[in-house]
């Protein structure tokens, strides 16, 4: 007798799981296949991080916009990206019968192609407040849960956590311009980065640099610095990366 219970203990349990699977993948389905996180490959070599979400609206480190589905019957995922802040203009992207990548041009004569990464965790170890030293010189960085990166200079970012790699980051400056790759100390209280001209930045959690520095301190932030972190707008002079066709001035 006991025996049975336990089988029909065992039977229900095994259908509650397949139909908890079955209910995740019907909602996957359901969802657009253009929604989630996007690393893109840009024309001419640069990359960006694009965001789309489940209500139409998209994030991108060169603009934001909304997207509309273009598909015909379903048969293909196409969709059209207006971009109206930033740089305004036009992708239209097809996405692969998988959902794992799209390709894409716009109205400016620019190709790319992307791939998808995991959704950030609400919980994620990089989110907060930091100081970032590069060269000697300090900046203040705000990493949020949305996945934007914003610092004291006025300029944002874009971040993302590297697929398979624990405690690894990317961070996506000005329209590809900057990438820091950002390594979490075990403990999330530090971290070390190198970005994609060679610089080398370190960063230090804002309330811990604080409680470790003399109240009278004034940090100087750079005038002339080759990474956003540390560096504010008024300096940043090289032409953006050919995600138009053509290089454009910041």
């Amino acid at each position: 007798m006991n025996g049975i219970k336990m089988s029909g203990a065992l039977v229900l349990g095994f259908s509650l799981a397949a139909f908890g699977s079955l209910l995740a993948q019907t909602s996957s389905l359901l969802q657009e296949p253009i929604v989630g996180i996007w690393r893109m490959h840009v024309q001419g070599g640069a990359i960006g991080i694009m965001d789309c979400n489940q209500g139409g609206a998209v994030k991108s480190t060169f603009a934001e916009g909304r997207w509309v589905s273009k598909s015909s019957a379903g048969i293909e995922h196409k969709y059209q990206l207006t971009y109206t802040t930033g740089f305004p203009h036009i992708d239209e992207i097809t996405v692969s019968a998988d959902r794992q990548k799209y390709d894409g041009k716009n109205n400016k004569g620019g190709k790319f192609w992307a791939e998808r990464i995991p959704s950030r965790l609400p919980d994620d170890p990089i989110i907060g407040k930091w100081v970032a030293t590069n060269e000697g010189k300090e900046g203040l960085l705000d990493y949020r849960a949305d996945g934007t990166v914003g610092n004291d200079g006025g300029w944002t970012a874009m971040w993302i956590k590297k697929p398979a790699l624990p405690r690894r980051y990317e961070v996506i400056w000005a329209g590809g311009r900057y990438v820091d790759d950002v390594t979490l100390t075990e403990d999330g209280q530090r971290y070390n980065a190198r970005n994609n001209i060679g610089a080398s930045i370190s960063g230090v959690r804002s309330d811990a640099a604080q409680s470790s520095q003399p109240a009278s301190v004034t940090r100087d932030i750079p005038q002339s610095n080759p990474n956003p972190a540390t560096q504010t707008p008024a300096t940043q002079t090289q032409k953006r990366p050919n995600y138009f066709g053509n290089s454009v001035s910041p």
